[in-house]
């Protein structure tokens, strides 16, 4: 759990890197498009991902993603102006913590019982959370002023730099599972095989837009508080405690509550309903960001409960009913396709997202992220129907 804390940590001190790539020179469209292109290193690479877990465990190539985004965020130190060099970095920040993340998901659903896997995943899911709101306040703290200089984002990557080395240290006191080898050949065709043997159904749709909705507090929410000007009262006086910060206070504090309160709700009611309600909810947080203004930059707090409420809810059950239809042994291809769709949510989200917000405004932006939840999850209740059926005659 503190590994995946420390993990995330390091992750969302980028959730200011749109700050960066505003401050190189560029608009709100490159910041989708750079972090969007910046991701398809991340997809190309699951399958192979997935793969070498299988052989080499989940525990050494947790390490590797460590070292990775490591790599990455230093090389944010050599940039100074906006080149094709900054894709290259954007692709390292992106695939260490696609190995990293792919791993730790692993990990736990190979050391845990199948009856507690999607417990255990909302637990690491939790770890997620406290880390999603200190990493965000702690960059806020360093380039959330108005006026920001080339040392406060070099003290950024120095930091986050800094973050990876933590967790990858901490690896060391973790047991390896017992899970033997995998010794399927790896290869792209291996990993099309695996996956068309364990197919896992529409639920991939909700993954897919899942990791669309992530895109808001993961990329867009610094650029979008900065072009509305969402400015908090007493930021003047408490520069710390700024909208960005109280954002993700909210937005993951309340979020990391939830998982822990309700843990255990997947069990009790199904978690292709949690799924499907932490989905709905995020639709309607997503609409609730249109009365947020200038004149009323508290209001903020309102779509921060409401989408953490969502995100708390549905990624775990999503992400347990995608990995259950495969054995332990291939587990680390489940995991890898599972993060493959969320990641295609976000290359494809994040440059069509950023030309709407750019062409239409960031209400748009919202509206057509709400639309997708409402559509999918309609979509995903009428598959589910078959199943809820059958669970009706088994009870009965």
């Amino acid at each position: 759990m503190l590994v995946q804390a420390s993990l995330v940590v390091a992750n969302t001190l980028l959730v200011h890197y749109s700050r960066w790539i505003e401050f190189l020179g560029g608009d709100v469209r490159e910041v989708g498009l750079i972090i969007g292109a910046g991701s398809i290193l991340g997809v190309l690479t699951r399958p192979w991902i997935g793969q070498w877990i299988n052989r080499l465990g989940a525990k050494n190539t947790w390490a590797l993603g460590f070292m990775i985004f490591g790599i990455g965020a230093a090389a944010n130190l050599l940039l100074d102006e906006l080149t094709w060099f900054i894709y290259i970095v954007r692709s390292c920040l992106a695939l260490g913590p696609a190995i990293a993340f792919t791993s730790s998901i692993t990990y736990v659903t190979q050391t845990t019982p199948t009856s507690r896997r999607t417990e255990a995943l909302g637990i690491i899911g939790a770890a997620g959370f406290l880390g999603m709101f200190v990493g965000p306040q702690i960059g806020d703290m360093l380039v959330g002023s108005a006026e920001r200089s080339h040392d406060d984002f070099k003290l950024l990557f120095l930091l986050t730099t800094f973050a990876a080395l933590i967790p990858f240290a901490m690896l060391s006191m973790l047991r390896q599972p017992d899970v033997p080898a995998e010794k399927t050949p790896v290869g792209l065709q291996a990993f099309l095989r695996l996956v068309k043997k364990y197919w896992p159904g529409s639920i991939l749709l909700l993954n897919i837009t899942f990791g669309a909705t992530v895109t808001v507090p993961l990329v867009f929410i610094a650029t979008y508080i900065d072009e509305k000007q969402l400015f908090m009262p007493w930021q003047k006086n408490v520069p710390w405690l700024s909208t960005v910060t109280v954002f993700f206070f909210f937005y993951a504090i309340w979020g990391m509550s939830v998982r822990i309160t309700l843990r255990r709700l997947p069990e009790r009611i199904g978690r292709r309903k949690v799924a499907l309600i932490g989905l709905l909810i995020l639709a309607v947080g997503l609409l609730c960001y249109g009365p947020v203004s200038s004149q009323n930059p508290l209001l903020i707090i309102i779509p921060a409960l409401i989408c953490g409420t969502g995100h708390a809810l549905a990624y775990h059950p999503i992400t347990a009913l995608a990995l259950e239809r495969f054995p332990d042994q291939v587990r680390g291809t489940a995991t890898a396709l599972c993060l493959m769709m969320n990641d295609i949510g976000l290359i494809c989200g994040a440059p069509l997202l950023g030309l709407i917000a750019d062409n239409y405004g960031f209400d748009w932006l919202f509206r057509t992220l709400s639309l997708a939840c409402f559509t999918v999850s309609g979509m995903y209740a009428v598959a589910s129907i078959p199943v809820w059926r059958q669970q009706v005659i088994s009870d009965g």
